[in-house]
């Protein structure tokens, strides 16, 4: 089972309300590339939270039931497309939906599932939700975590602060993702991102993504060339995308490294055709 902790939102893009949230799309993007998923983050009773739940429950994305109908408002997230189809945001969460939930009621609501084989957090959650954080070191203890900080500086008060809470997540993490822009905004080279993994870091660009092992290996796949419509949700793609590959190997599949990242270096990319997040189906791959 792939569990992705963290927000959910609403996309306004050209005025148009998507589905959004880097750990709710994630969990989308794993149901759809037939990956075993549950989202845990709650949800609210306004209009756009039945949106968020609706498409949950379209993609076979497993939930529970106890945090939707929150009283507290959707989170809403405002997003600009450059010319190049990158997005940049502005934020409405204040006492939203996405800020509630305790550590306790996250780890009830992972318990509806049989196994905890691999778990997916990062972004604002980690910010703007401290029970993430919790919950997650309590789940690294059985669970292959994969960390996703998704930095978005709107968040960022304080980056000396941020960096140490960086440095703690990626200690217990068995994967970190990063793009190219997480990397400048962290100031942090590679090797320094590496050495406080427990295992290996992706590094995703507009032209690929490089997977460096703590063991000196490392492996490039080059992104397939696509018409670009905007960038959102690429990345919470591209991170479903691994687990899921990472899952098939551990329920006995043959897969190799190279074909897990290539796997997910063709999700985001294709992600990328659409508005929006919306990942391409395992049939479109």
């Amino acid at each position: 089972m792939i569990i992705c902790i963290g927000e959910s939102l609403v996309d306004i893009v050209d005025g148009a309300a998507c589905p959004g949230g880097s750990a709710f799309n994630s969990a989308l993007a794993a149901s759809r590339l037939d990956g075993p998923a549950i989202y845990v983050g709650a949800l609210s009773s306004d209009q756009w939270g039945s949106m968020l739940m609706q498409r949950l429950i379209e993609s076979c994305v497993i939930f529970d039931p106890d945090l939707v109908n929150r009283p507290e408002p959707t989170m809403k997230a405002f997003a600009r497309i450059d010319a190049n189809g990158s997005a940049s945001y502005e934020f409405e969460f204040k006492g939203s939906a996405a800020t509630v939930l305790s550590k306790k009621e996250i780890l009830d609501s992972i318990s509806l599932v049989e196994n905890t084989d691999f778990t997916l957090f990062g972004s604002v959650g980690i910010l703007i939700q401290p029970s993430i954080v919790e919950a997650v070191k309590e789940l690294s203890k059985v669970s292959f975590v994969m960390f996703d900080p998704n930095v978005r500086p709107a968040f960022i008060d304080d980056w000396d602060s941020y960096r140490a809470l960086f440095r703690e997540l990626c200690s217990i993490s068995d994967i970190v993702r990063l793009s190219d822009e997480d990397l400048r905004y962290i100031g942090m080279k590679a090797s320094e991102v590496l050495a406080c993994c427990k295992n290996s870091l992706i590094i995703t660009d507009k032209d690929g993504a490089d997977w460096l092992f703590k063991d000196g290996r490392a492996l490039h796949s080059s992104s397939p060339k696509v018409e670009v419509v905007d960038t959102i949700g690429c990345g919470d793609a591209f991170s479903a995308a691994v687990l899921v590959r990472l899952q098939e190997r551990l329920d006995g599949e043959e897969v190799s490294d190279q074909e897990i990242l290539d796997f997910a270096s063709r999700a985001a990319s294709l992600n990328c055709t659409a508005k929006g997040a919306c990942c391409p189906l395992r049939s479109q791959m």
